[in-house]
C-alpha cells in the first residue's frame, strides 16, 4: 500500500527509454525519458525492447513519498551524462490518432 511515510522517500519503480534524435526534428539530441513511480511488477518492456508510439510500458503507482498514484515524467539530454544532474529537455505531448488538441 502506499503513502506518506518518511522511509518511503526515495523508493520508486522507474522505467527509462533512450530515443535517438529524431529527422523529423522532433528530438534534436538522443534523449532519456523516465517514467517514475510505476506500479510495481507493472513493466511492460524490459532492457534491450523497442518501443513504440502507443506501447503500453507501465502501469502509474502510488510508490514513494505520495499516498495516491502518479506518474513523472522526465525528459534529459543523453548527451549530458549523469541523468540525475542532466537539465531537464522540455517536451509536448501530441494527441491520440483520431483526436483533436484541447
Amino acid at each position: 500500500a502506499g503513502g506518506v511515510h518518511v522511509r518511503r522517500l526515495f523508493r520508486w519503480n522507474s522505467v527509462m527509454l533512450r530515443c535517438p534524435a529524431s529527422e523529423d526534428g522532433g528530438l534534436s539530441a538522443e534523449t532519456l525519458v523516465e517514467y517514475v513511480h510505476i506500479r510495481a511488477a507493472s513493466a511492460r518492456v524490459k532492457v534491450g525492447d523497442r518501443v513504440r508510439r502507443g506501447d503500453v510500458l507501465c502501469e502509474s503507482g502510488d510508490v514513494g513519498f505520495c499516498p495516491r498514484p502518479h506518474l513523472h515524467l522526465q525528459a534529459h539530454d543523453a548527451e549530458a551524462g549523469d541523468h540525475e544532474s542532466a537539465p531537464t529537455v522540455p517536451f509536448a505531448f501530441r494527441p491520440a490518432h483520431g483526436t483533436s488538441p484541447s
